[in-house]
């Protein structure tokens, strides 16, 4: 309701989000009552020399130093575990062999993506409109969206808003939207992962049953 009443200050919600985020009234007001992940990151990080996961905010690790520590800690600590494991998997169950050295996490790429500050205008890809014409084509048709709590860089509350917005369909399966503990990986909390394979089962099941 703040947010959506315009950029007036309010102090009752400024003491609220210091209490929740950890950063300063002072802090939240100068921002107009909206935290940013670059400001509760920065913030955060001033602080001292630890580094915060933007994919899960639960978790920092310390650094030699302060200033430009491109490192996170469960993003880039994921290569090392997972690149075998899909390399392994792409070869010997899926038959797939390549000469080319395969980068989980490659920021050369991803460094040159496009966001639509060109002529180009590539922008940001979105589904909403995708996936509201399948569920008008097939009213069976089921959607199950997974959130970590705590990702900062997806946030679960902009998905769920977004849901909130679809115009209602007669007929259609409502979207599923589930919430676990952890981040943008949530699966690897061994307790998030059975709870999410346990929803995805009964998710299935549901639509199967239902089609």
């Amino acid at each position: 309701m703040h947010l959506a009443a315009g950029q007036k200050p309010d102090a009752e919600i400024d003491r609220t989000l210091a209490r929740y985020t950890g950063l300063t009234s002072e802090t939240i007001h100068s921002h107009l009552s909206r935290v940013s992940m670059r400001t509760f990151t920065h913030e955060y990080e001033a602080r001292g020399d630890r580094v915060l996961s933007r994919y899960d905010g639960t978790v920092s690790v310390a650094v030699p130093r302060r200033g430009n520590v491109h490192f996170d800690p469960i993003l880039d600590a994921t290569v090392a575990v997972l690149t075998p494991a899909f390399t392994h998997y792409a070869n010997a169950e899926l038959g797939y062999r390549t000469d080319l050295e395969y980068h989980l996490l490659n920021r050369s790429v991803s460094g040159r993506w496009d966001f639509g500050t060109s002529p180009t205008h590539q922008g940001f890809a979105g589904a909403l409109g995708e996936l509201q014409m399948a569920r008008a084509q097939n009213p069976a048709l089921g959607a199950l969206i997974a959130h970590g709590y705590t990702d900062l860089v997806t946030p679960y509350a902009v998905s769920q808003y977004l849901v909130d917005q679809l115009a209602p369909l007669e007929g259609a399966r409502p979207v599923d939207l589930k919430l676990y503990r952890g981040g943008h990986m949530m699966y690897l909390r061994p307790a998030s992962r059975r709870a999410f394979a346990q929803d995805a089962r009964t998710f299935y099941r549901s639509v199967l049953k239902g089609s």
